[in-house]
């Protein structure tokens, strides 16, 4: 078979795992479902991780209640577009042989980095003005 169609096979299943994700992860809270994995930095080395929430932050979010999902993980909501963008982005420069660039797409890689890394430290700093950081 032809490249193409094993991409368009790609992304037709990756759309319709991420909307039955969606649709499961809609449904009921993430720490009702037994199968769902614990962050691993956390479990093990104790420290919260810039993703750590982000699934919690996801099911709010689907429910329609983004403060609370800016409180499980405050980079989902903002991360959201760029994600979708970057998805499209790689698969219409797959289908369609050509370059899709954002302008300023290195400062926003640069600025991505700097806020996870500041997630990273201020989630771990013990002091209660940075428990709003902290996933509940």
């Amino acid at each position: 078979m032809n490249q193409r169609v094993w991409l368009f096979v790609f992304l037709v299943g990756l759309v319709v795992g991420g909307i039955a994700w969606a649709a499961l992860l809609s449904r009921k809270h993430p720490s009702d479902y037994g199968f769902l994995p614990a962050c691993p930095s956390h479990t093990y080395l104790g420290i919260y991780c810039p993703g750590c929430g982000s699934t919690r932050a996801t099911h709010h979010l689907l429910n329609g209640r983004p403060l609370e999902s800016f409180r499980c993980n405050p980079l989902v909501l903002p991360l959201l577009p760029l994600v979708l963008f970057l998805l499209v982005r790689f698969f219409g420069e797959a289908l369609t042989k050509r370059s899709w660039r954002l302008p300023g797409e290195v400062w926003l890689g640069w600025i991505l980095l700097v806020a996870f890394l500041f997630l990273f430290v201020v989630r771990n700093i013990s002091w209660s003005i940075f428990d709003v950081f902290r996933p509940p």
